[in-house]
């Protein structure tokens, strides 16, 4: 996005997503605060809201994808190392488009990996959630879902 463009749109941004972001966030906090059976205090249930009440679900799934693949850059230091080195090491023999495919083959592996975590971080989560949870947790998904559905 153009900066120009954003400058001349930032009042019309601030004036319309903000309030509505505000009151859903609000409106799923006090859901929770006095519907769950959790006791959860004022905090947690404003955090919970914030999270579940993003007016542009695509947009958190695109910074949660590009936090993730920074993560998966960061923590994959040995695969970065090795690439270098390959890279590196080949790179004055390499024509532009050997280095076009690989570039798009890394582009792959990094795209494979990172669903992987997610795929996996998910898996774990749900092994532990589903041995401690009970129908009334699934109720309260359910009711959660349908009420952040209602509210965007």
């Amino acid at each position: 996005m153009e900066i120009r463009m954003f400058r001349k749109s930032f009042f019309q941004i601030i004036l319309l997503a903000l309030p509505g972001f505000l009151l859903a966030a609000f409106l799923m906090c006090m859901f929770c605060i006095y519907v769950f059976m959790y006791d959860w205090s004022w905090y947690t249930g404003m955090l919970f809201g914030t999270i579940i009440s993003t007016t542009d679900p695509g947009a958190v799934w695109g910074l949660l994808k590009d936090t993730g693949e920074t993560w998966l850059e960061v923590s994959g230091v040995f695969p970065l190392i090795a690439m270098s080195i390959i890279v590196s090491a080949a790179r004055p023999t390499l024509s532009p488009d050997v280095e076009t495919h690989i570039k798009r083959f890394w582009q792959v592996l990094s795209y494979i990996a990172n669903t992987l975590v997610f795929v996996l971080v998910g898996w774990i989560i749900t092994q532990n959630a589903v041995q401690h949870s009970e129908i009334h947790d699934w109720f309260m998904v359910l009711a959660i879902y349908c009420l952040s559905f209602v509210m965007r």
